[in-house]
């Protein structure tokens, strides 16, 4: 046996009525604009891994360039 499936874009994806109810798709809140984005498919213990925006640009500035 042979397993197939579409492949889908990622316009694709998010719209898949099959991606929404396995519960793939998360809002991300970022301080520039929400995302929306697709998740990883694979669970550890049940759960998915949680998703976070990378910080908004410069945001760590001061952080990494202060002096040791």
């Amino acid at each position: 046996m042979l397993p197939i499936a579409p492949v889908y874009d990622v316009a694709q994806a998010l719209d898949s009525p099959f991606v929404a109810a396995s519960g793939m798709i998360r809002d991300v809140p970022h301080p520039k604009e929400d995302l929306r984005l697709l998740t990883s498919p694979i669970k550890i213990d049940g759960k998915r891994a949680e998703l976070a925006a990378a910080p908004a640009l410069g945001a760590d500035n001061a952080r990494l360039l202060r002096p040791r």
